[in-house]
């Protein structure tokens, strides 16, 4: 306290507080000092506590709202973690505060020889009116048996999007993680899986030693479109792709044309994609399991769900930062007080760690202090006595 007085002075007391805990609504009064040497104001327990100016919101129950908004609206949130006592706005504010959080290191795995990509977009509507995309990648070592009927990827991980990233910036990244997590090696084979769009091509250009896979969901679409239902068109089509004879699927097609049982553009849309494709097309028929892809099921599970399966229009700091803490958990991630930036009074890093010391000692000196010594001795009401229980406990 001695400490204290030479360096702080009190400028106001009794200011009182109200901020929104686990256990409910907690009202305190706090004083308001002034730094002699500096100049500086600031509410010394806000400050040790950790407790953000203005904030009607404590760090924990922060960060149980963004968790919730990962998952629903903003609004839903509110509801759902603090019964609607915090409007739509805070939740959103406290989401975007949320940053520098980052999975725990993996240690490298060099035995691993084969690893997929699945790479695709969510398209989403913003505030003013533009439709744009968000992409998204997981990496998976192939896939085991979960169950009967279902099969799990193996050791998952999807890397968060980061809008208006170009394309070489957005694999560059995932190229490093690869390096980390499993070595430069040559006989690494890496599988990057799409709809052949391309920003998913610039994948293979900017990761050494990698293919393309083409979705057998969009390859199906497109030969659908010739076929229309034929067993036998959809068998020569096949072969020719197999076989990689595109001046023979282009007579085809011609001859399909010609007949009038497509239309031209028909004909010379679905001609440009498949021969865009070649050898995903190619690897998606011949590779058996790894030719599989699941890129369409892991966006509708990771952002669709989200961010546009309801009608709504986000803004571009709004998407980044929901999409990304979002895979950022389902990634198995946890997030952290740390990770919550705060805007309320800062101190000089002499004065922070001073304060810090000053605390210390006070929980050093008080660490034998038991709470069933001080609650009201001559009350009947049991809940202090459980709460009492429950801190000692």
């Amino acid at each position: 306290n001695e400490e204290r007085k030479k360096t702080w002075e009190v400028v106001k007391k009794g200011v009182p507080r109200e901020i929104l805990f686990k256990c409910g609504l907690v009202s305190y009064e706090r004083r308001y000092y002034k730094n002699k040497e500096t100049g500086i104001c600031a509410y010394l327990t806000d400050v040790a506590c950790g407790i953000e100016k203005y904030s009607k919101v404590s760090s924990g129950m922060s960060l149980k709202l963004i968790e919730q908004a990962a998952d629903t609206s903003y609004q839903k949130s509110s509801k759902i973690v603090l019964d609607g006592q915090v409007s739509k706005q805070t939740v959103m504010k406290k989401v975007r505060q949320i940053e520098d959080y980052e999975l725990e290191k993996v240690e490298r795995n060099e035995t691993v020889t084969k690893i997929h990509l699945q790479a695709d977009e969510d398209h989403i509507s913003l505030q003013d009116g533009r439709k744009t995309i968000v992409k998204l990648v997981t990496l998976h070592e192939g896939t085991e048996k979960e169950n009967r009927t279902r099969n799990a990827l193996v050791n998952k991980i999807s890397f968060k999007p980061m809008y208006k990233e170009s394309n070489s910036k957005f694999w560059e990244r995932i190229c490093m993680e690869i390096e980390k997590r499993y070595g430069v090696r040559e006989d690494l084979k890496i599988y990057i899986h799409g709809d052949g769009a391309n920003w998913i091509k610039s994948g293979v250009e900017e990761i050494p030693g990698s293919e393309p896979v083409l979705d057998r969901f969009h390859l199906e679409k497109y030969i659908r479109k010739i076929h229309k239902g034929n067993r036998k068109y959809r068998e020569q089509i096949i072969e020719y792709l197999l076989n990689m004879e595109y001046r023979l699927l282009r007579d085809f097609l011609n001859t399909l044309e010609s007949n009038d049982e497509i239309t031209e553009e028909e004909s010379i849309e679905v001609y440009k994609y498949l021969s865009n494709n070649r050898l995903g097309i190619k690897n998606a028929l011949t590779l058996g399991n790894d030719g599989k892809s699941c890129a369409e099921g892991l966006v509708s599970h990771i952002l669709s769900e989200r961010i546009s399966s309801r009608p709504c229009g986000w803004s571009e700091k709004g998407v980044t930062s929901v999409s990304g803490i979002r895979v950022f958990l389902i990634n198995g991630g946890k997030l952290k007080a740390e990770n919550l930036i705060h805007q309320g009074e800062v101190l000089a890093e002499h004065q922070s760690k001073m304060l810090e010391q000053h605390f210390r000692r006070i929980s050093e000196a008080q660490h034998n202090f038991n709470i069933r010594e001080h609650y009201p001795r001559r009350s009947t009401n049991r809940w202090l006595k459980d709460i009492a229980g429950i801190l000692c406990s």
